[in-house]
């Protein structure tokens, strides 16, 4: 196993993980606390619950209004950000080495001290409200959306991360204020840094103003859902028709992850990928094709993404599903390969090369491993992919009993034949 350079991690009392990476030739700081549980651990009435929180924190705490929140970021000349997914809700802030300690203490207090007014929380249901509505009008979204919908059906992996109108008309003040006392926890909180600073400074830093969060106790982990087949049409007025085409595939830790990233690499990575040369450059069907692995803690997805004409809809498919069964049956050429191996490890280099990117990939690795990994693994473990494991991994994945299909736009009557969805 590779030790990952200059990265430490030191735990508090308390329960808190402090990890840091120094960075010497950089002036920035970016730190954050990730929390362990997402927006797929929201009880399903709640749907939409850590996100909501998520916002709800930059609404003012006991000491500083909304107002003061934004000033004091403004005045800090970084700037503070925050995200849910599935499986973490983020809140981050990026500043010079020397504002450290009020970055900080801004970091602590939105988290450890969020008032949850009332009159605050109803205008915030209403601006995410509006940013739900904001991904109504986008087809992609939608259909994205309505894909994940047919692999897991009802399963919160399938719901939507800001919840919908209805639940969240039931938040109360009282649910906020529960969250925040069962999730801004010692146990259930990652602290990260990256930047130009000295691991032990920073732990002090933390340590004054995290150190007195409650412990808590481990949050219950969540359900691994079943993955289901089939197809779902969205009728809606667009230009073209939106098309989501995939399988259940490998979780974050299986063995196959970097098999899987290479699959999806080849067949939709880039320009030079078989997909956009098939569909896009030699057919003229589609602006846009994609392959995705998306992996979570304990499942996976792979899918291609495409657009294009209602017209074109069954040739589209029908190349998706030619190319997902050549790589059953053909085995990936040693150019092919390398060439993808090259790609990966140079967006990998390339995506790091920031204090904020550094920190992210540092938390995320540290939440699904409890070990970071540096770039020399992760390096190697993309070199180990051969060609009889890419071979394997479709054979075992790629299965047309196993395929989720999801279409939006123009479709009402619109039939595929049944040959059009077999790999």
């Amino acid at each position: 196993m590779f030790t990952p350079k200059n990265i430490r991690t030191t735990y508090l009392p308390n329960g808190l993980a402090i990890l840091t990476e120094r960075m010497e030739h950089t002036r920035c700081v970016s730190m954050g606390v990730w929390l362990k549980t997402g927006a797929r651990h929201d009880a399903p009435e709640l749907n939409g619950l850590s996100h909501f929180v998520e916002h709800m924190v930059f609404n003012g705490t006991i000491s500083r209004s909304a107002r003061r929140i934004a000033l004091d970021s403004d005045e800090l000349g970084g700037f503070i950000n925050a995200f849910t997914g599935y499986e973490t809700v983020a809140f981050s802030v990026t500043v010079l080495d020397t504002h450290v300690a009020p970055g900080l203490d801004l970091l602590a207090d939105i988290l450890l001290n969020p008032e949850f007014v009332s009159s605050a929380i109803e205008r915030e249901r209403a601006v995410v409200i509006e940013e739900i509505n904001e991904n109504q009008d986008d087809p992609g979204r939608l259909c994205q959306d309505a894909f994940v919908r047919t692999l897991w059906k009802d399963h919160p992996l399938s719901l939507p991360i800001g919840g919908t109108p209805e639940t969240l008309s039931s938040f109360t003040r009282d649910a906020l204020v529960h969250f925040a006392q069962e999730h801004f926890t010692g146990h259930n909180m990652v602290f990260a840094a990256a930047g130009n600073i000295e691991h032990d400074d920073m732990v002090s830093m933390v340590e004054k103003c995290f150190g007195h969060a409650p412990a808590g106790t481990s949050l219950p982990g969540a359900t691994c859902p079943a993955p289901f087949a089939g197809r779902t049409l969205v009728d809606k007025p667009t230009e073209q028709v939106q098309l989501v085409i995939g399988v259940p595939a490998p979780q974050l830790t299986d063995a196959q992850y970097f098999t899987a990233l290479t699959a999806a690499t080849l067949l939709g990575g880039g320009s030079s990928s078989r997909l956009f040369q098939s569909v896009r450059e030699e057919r003229g069907l589609a602006y846009t094709i994609a392959a995705e692995y998306m992996a979570f803690q304990d499942t996976g997805y792979f899918s291609v993404y495409s657009g294009t004409s209602r017209a074109q809809v069954e040739p589209v498919l029908n190349l998706i599903l030619q190319e997902l069964h050549r790589l059953k049956t053909e085995p990936v050429s040693p150019g092919d390969l390398g060439r993808v191996k090259g790609t990966l490890i140079s967006s990998s280099i390339l995506g790091l090369e920031t204090s904020s990117a550094r920190v992210a990939a540092m938390a995320g690795q540290f939440l699904t491993l409890s070990r970071t990994v540096g770039m020399e693994e992760r390096q190697a473990l993309i070199e180990s992919v051969t060609e009889d494991q890419v071979m394997l991994l479709a054979n075992e994945r790629f299965d047309s009993d196993r395929l989720a299909v999801a279409l939006v736009g123009d479709v009402h009557g619109l039939e595929l034949v049944s040959n059009s969805l077999s790999c």
